[in-house]
């Protein structure tokens, strides 16, 4: 599989996961892209999402925001995708006219929803916003009066308004007050600093499991002791070794017998998992799942960039890769007393080192800096199949690890 194809969050309100915009590469990279113009490169989305890797599991079952150009609405490819996991983004560049009206309309009617990308009112477009149940404003490039006008103008229309790249808490807020209910961009990787901000006690512990199942030979006893202290993670641990066929039969005593029972390659897995998730528990979801795809995606790429075995420390390079934002303090705060190697620490807090081509690659597929990942590739003679498959590993990692 060689198209490259990633995902960008839509949040709600409340910071859940409302949709994911299905991002691909397009013809402005010189020299390694293969489409010759919008229309294909959509339709090779829509065959990679629906027929080669399943539209749910790119998405988790959330809705996929998918471009379509003029000839796509005209022709009715949507219809092909299903309705109810379908927004149809309209390009900027598709005019208003008789055609491209009734085109959506005619999709509107078969029960398909539409939204507007980057949108600038003209009164020519009234036609197209009266069938549309989403308008898209770019929060960076239109002034804020802009941004609140629109809204203003149809408050009392069914139509959600949607702030894309919202890059800041700042940000966030300010669409929020005007009255957006959706918001798509990077801000929630973002921490928000506070002074004297204190960390609370199930994170501490969380934190301090990380550090004990990377020591160089993880003491169990004391993993045991933190885990004894919480019942949840008591719980799910005696579930999990319940679950597994060595273990059927045996009879659990404790903890201890349990974190035993799993042995140290699972047990620094799980705790892992489950520590990372406990740190962003009062976060959004998408900054676990999101670490969770870096992490599969950086180990699933390591033997391609001459690290030997060190698929345990990529795996943490895109795992811990949003610590900062998941405890709302500074890098260097996070990692300073954890126990992983220089080398790591170097990569999550200066981005340099032996493993910062990983972090690079890893950050410019999530946000589909194309040309940068093209570079990389070339640096590691990396395969495009290669760099694509390792990305929808990663998602289907992430669905089968994570509800």
């Amino acid at each position: 599989m060689d198209i490259f194809l990633a995902r960008q969050p839509i949040f709600n309100k409340n910071m859940d996961v409302y949709g994911y915009e299905l991002l691909y590469r397009n013809n402005n990279v010189k020299n390694l892209c293969q489409f010759f113009n919008a229309k294909e490169a959509s339709l090779e989305v829509i065959a990679a999402s629906f027929v080669v890797i399943g539209l749910t599991k790119l998405t988790g079952g959330k809705k996929a925001f998918i471009n379509f150009t003029e000839d796509l609405l005209q022709e009715e490819f949507a219809t092909i995708l299903p309705k109810e996991d379908l927004i149809i983004e309209v390009l900027e560049d598709v005019e208003p006219t008789k055609e491209n009206v009734e085109a959506c309309h005619n999709l509107v009617k078969a029960g398909y929803k539409i939204a507007l990308d980057d949108f600038e009112y003209k009164a020519a477009y009234n036609d197209l916003i009266n069938i549309s149940s989403i308008i898209k404003v770019d929060f960076i490039n239109s002034s804020r009066a802009a941004c609140k006008e629109l809204i203003n103008k149809y408050k009392n229309s069914k139509i959600l308004f949607l702030a894309e790249k919202i890059e800041t808490q700042e940000d966030f807020e300010c669409a929020l007050a005007m009255g957006y209910s959706l918001f798509q961009g990077y801000h929630f990787c973002k921490p928000v600093i506070l002074s004297a901000k204190k960390v609370e006690p199930f994170k501490i512990n969380a934190i301090e499991l990380i550090k004990l199942v990377n020591e160089d030979v993880p003491n169990f006893k004391e993993i045991a002791k933190v885990i004894e202290n919480d019942v949840s993670l008591s719980f799910n641990l005696l579930k999990l070794v319940n679950s597994l066929a060595f273990s059927r039969g045996t009879k659990i005593k404790s903890i201890l017998q349990a974190v035993s029972l799993l042995g140290e390659k699972e047990i620094r897995k799980w705790i892992t998992l489950v520590a990372i998730e406990k740190i962003s528990s009062d976060k959004t979801k998408e900054l676990l799942r999101l670490s969770i795809i870096r992490a599969k995606f950086c180990e699933l790429l390591c033997h391609k960039f001459s690290l030997g075995n060190r698929k345990a420390e990529l795996f943490l390079l895109g795992l811990f890769s949003l610590m900062d934002a998941m405890m709302d303090v500074p890098k260097e705060d996070v990692f300073l007393e954890l126990p992983i190697s220089e080398e790591l620490k170097e990569a999550l807090i200066k981005q340099t080192g032996i493993f910062a081509d990983c972090y690079e690659i890893m950050i410019a597929y999530e946000r589909a800096n194309w040309g940068l990942v093209a570079q990389i590739a070339v640096k590691y003679k990396l395969a495009e199949a290669e760099i694509a498959t390792a990305y929808y590993e990663a998602v289907k990692w992430l669905n089968n690890n994570i509800e």
